[in-house]
């Protein structure tokens, strides 16, 4: 029987080629912008959008304390605006803190909406807010200026503590000719200590409202405001909303070229949207 040939060896399989290693992704950088506050944050100066902003009790009380007052009388309101307690909010009503562990979740409160005379409010938080002294029985009210709203300031218990009043009225005197005035209500002292802000005897105070800073010495009988253009002025060369109204005369324009003025008891002003009123006690 002749012998089966030799089954050749097969061939050997080449290695397969390394693959190299992927190449480190690089690191990057983490950014320098603001991380976003937490829903209780309480930070007074306000850096982001969800800071809630507040005002010390104590600190309340002392302003009033002091012998002029620049009072929060409102806000021209044309257009759509939210109300809220945070930096983000196009009204912001602050908080009252009464004791330095209090903390406070962001909220918005209530859209308004104004047209010229027509106009819509939607509740947005109602367990916060009153319509007529009694909880909100719509979530949009179809004639805002016929309802007081009312918004729950609470202490730091959690239970109510006063309630801010604003009602919508017609004030044919502001610079824009469509704007309304949404009034806040002072008969209760708690609510007025909230939006008041003392001027001292003979020592210049800076203020920032309305996206402008101020800076105003009250010398017994009148108040000098200067340190404005910085603000009032946009590097672009264009000029936010300032306004000052002396006595029942009409809103005009603050002065383009910087220049400190005067104003007196009652006199008033526009920074932005806020409308403010010197009050002499």
């Amino acid at each position: 029987v002749p012998e089966a040939p030799e089954v050749p060896e097969a061939p050997e399989v080449p290695e397969a080629p390394e693959v190299p290693e992927a190449p480190e992704a690089p690191e990057v950088e983490a950014s320098d912008a603001s991380p976003v506050e937490d829903e209780k944050s309480v930070v007074p100066d306000g850096e982001s959008d969800n800071t809630v902003l507040f005002i010390d009790d104590d600190e309340a009380k002392f302003e009033i304390g002091r012998p002029m007052h620049l009072v929060q009388a409102g806000w021209m309101i044309n257009g759509t605006v939210v109300c809220g307690n945070h930096a983000g909010a196009d009204i912001v009503l602050p908080e009252n803190r009464i004791t330095p562990d209090q903390s406070f979740t962001r909220k918005d409160y209530f859209r308004l909406k104004i047209r010229g005379r027509r106009g819509a409010l939607d509740v947005l938080a109602p367990d916060e807010v009153l319509i007529d002294e009694a909880a909100a029985e719509e979530q949009t009210y179809r004639d805002p200026a016929a309802h007081a709203i009312d918004v729950i300031r609470r202490d730091e218990e959690g239970e109510e503590d006063f309630t801010v009043r604003m009602q919508i009225n017609q004030d044919e005197r502001l610079p824009d000719p469509r704007a309304r005035f949404l009034e806040i209500d002072h008969a209760d002292p708690l609510t007025a200590a909230l939006v008041t802000r003392g001027l001292p005897l003979g020592t210049s105070r800076t203020l920032h409202a309305g996206d402008l800073d101020l800076d105003l010495l009250f010398d017994g009988e009148k108040v000098t405001v200067s340190g404005y253009i910085d603000s009032y002025r946009s590097p672009s060369g264009k000029f936010k909303s300032f306004f000052v109204q002396r006595g029942s005369a009409r809103f005009t324009t603050a002065p383009e070229d910087g220049v400190p003025f005067e104003l007196v008891d009652r006199d008033r002003l526009v920074l932005g949207t806020e409308v403010w009123v010197l009050r002499k006690e």
